[in-house]
């Protein structure tokens, strides 16, 4: 929390530093805000990011049209999704959409990632089938573009397969949510807060199963890589 705290304090000054050296009409003042915005979210205050997000938008509005201006309507559909926002998420993460598939097109890693976070804004509104869709798209980009070896595509593996769950489809869900954990473990090395997370989705899906003699000793993993990860923050 310390270092997230520094890293907004320096944020913070040089985004004054680039307001008055070149005023707020400018990329490097967008970027600087949109950071800071981010740095909110991650601080647990998606109120304060909300506005900074949507200057942030709004002054890149009046900028050449780039791929960074899908990536500042993301980080605010994300912003407004945490804050409950849905309707107006659903608009910022379909126009984020709509920018990537004209500036990069359907196959960049971008475009895939932006898919995962519309999928999972349906899934919460209960449109499956949908949210099953944009992932199943997304994983195929991964898969073509980065590899399955890329954290990008076992992360959104492992939100096929906890959809699929949410589905009533265990069957199906399990290889997937197998090879995530794999995976995970992997890319992110078994220390990483995120593979103690997929270690607890397979192991919620072995109970649901029935499975519990399955589900103890990876719940025992998950809390073990947590507390490391504790010990190390």
């Amino acid at each position: 929390m310390n270092a997230l705290n520094d890293e907004l304090t320096r944020t913070e000054q040089a985004l004054e530093r680039a307001r008055k050296e070149h005023g707020e009409h400018n990329a490097r003042y967008v970027t600087l805000l949109n950071k800071l915005a981010y740095l909110h979210v991650r601080l647990g205050d998606p109120e304060f990011a909300l506005p900074l997000a949507q200057q942030a938008v709004g002054l890149d509005r009046g900028l050449d049209e780039t791929p960074r201006r899908a990536t500042l309507l993301n980080n605010l559909a994300v912003i407004q999704h945490q804050l409950g926002q849905t309707n107006d998420a659903l608009l910022s993460y379909q126009e984020a959409l709509d920018l990537d598939r004209q500036l990069l097109g359907e196959t960049h890693p971008q475009y895939a990632t932006h898919l995962n976070n519309l999928a999972g804004l349906h899934q919460e509104m209960g449109m499956l089938d949908d949210a099953r869709t944009f992932l199943e798209q997304a994983l195929e980009i991964d898969r073509s573009q980065l590899g399955e070896d890329h954290p990008q595509y076992a992360a959104h593996l492992n939100n096929l397969a906890t959809l699929l769950l949410q589905c009533g489809q265990p069957d199906d869900a399990l290889p997937l949510m197998e090879q995530a954990v794999a995976l995970g473990k992997a890319s992110l090395g078994p220390k990483d807060p995120k593979y103690a997370s997929r270690l607890n989705n397979l192991a919620q899906l072995h109970v649901e199963a029935g499975r519990l003699a399955d589900a103890a000793p990876l719940f025992e993993e998950a809390l073990h890589v947590e507390a490391e990860s504790l010990g190390r923050a």
